[in-house]
């Protein structure tokens, strides 16, 4: 967390009259690490990291080895982090 975001929670949370522990026990929850966002990619973005046609794609997921993030039926988005480890083979 950067000093100037702790700053301001901490004015806030001053504003807002919390007592000392209250104020402790937020700042310690808005430090601890929360869950990461993934990037996503695109399906030619994801066909370049695999080096593959995009059209493969489809079929890696269809074979349940990546899975799709679908915003809608056009808009589809890949996890960064599924193709990195298909790419690696692990």
């Amino acid at each position: 967390m950067t000093k100037e975001l702790k700053q301001a929670i901490e004015l806030a949370l001053q504003a807002g009259r919390a007592t000392q522990e209250e104020r402790r026990r937020i700042l310690d929850a808005v430090q601890a690490d929360g869950p990461v966002r993934d990037r996503l990619l695109t399906t030619r973005s994801a066909a370049d990291v695999l080096q593959c046609h995009p059209k493969t794609v489809f079929v890696y997921e269809k074979r349940g080895l990546i899975h799709a993030v679908r915003r809608s039926c056009r808009h589809i988005r890949w996890r960064a982090s599924e193709i990195e480890r298909l790419a690696m083979g692990v």
